[in-house]
């Protein structure tokens, strides 16, 4: 049996996580859209403190999502804040990864991300007049609930089993 080499793994993590984070933008579009978004990928935005793939895997993954529910505007710059938040993600898990904090940090850098993004998206392209601190909180409420929620459910799975996932 031959080994897999390092950049046939990288862009087969890469394009599952893309599939994964996708499949579920698509399919959980009732919950993601509109004021409070609970985005049930974004428990995945845990991913880049284990592997690198996860960063451009999540960026993809989240264009093609969004792209397909029809939301330019959310997939332009919601991916494109969904790659500094994995990056940052990626950079926590490289070098704090061995503090125990570091688990509960990987939750931090979408939710900011999140939070710098979506309201201006929600009251100026879709025509949202509800108040700013409004929409950012509902939009950091949802955000925290997914992140640091399931996220963290998500980041023990991983970490339990992260040498049976080949990360």
């Amino acid at each position: 049996m031959r080994k897999v080499g390092k950049k046939t793994r990288f862009i087969t993590q890469a394009a599952m996580i893309a599939a994964i984070y996708a499949m579920l933008t698509y399919a959980c579009a009732l919950f993601s859209q509109g004021i409070f978004q609970f985005r049930i990928g974004e428990a995945m935005m845990v991913l880049p403190f284990f592997t690198p793939a996860a960063i451009p895997g999540l960026f993809v993954g989240y264009l093609i999502g969004y792209f397909l529910l029809g939301s330019l505007w959310d997939a332009i710059f919601g991916s494109l804040g969904a790659l500094v938040a994995a990056f940052l993600t990626w950079l926590i898990g490289r070098y704090l990864g061995k503090y125990r904090v570091a688990r509960f940090l990987a939750s931090i850098p979408p939710i900011v991300m999140t939070a710098i993004v979506m309201p201006p998206i929600l009251m100026y392209v879709y025509g949202s007049q509800e108040v700013y601190w409004l929409i950012l909180a509902m939009v950091i409420g949802g955000e925290s609930l997914t992140c640091i929620g399931l996220g963290q459910l998500f980041f023990q799975l991983v970490r339990r089993y992260e040498r049976h996932l080949l990360l």
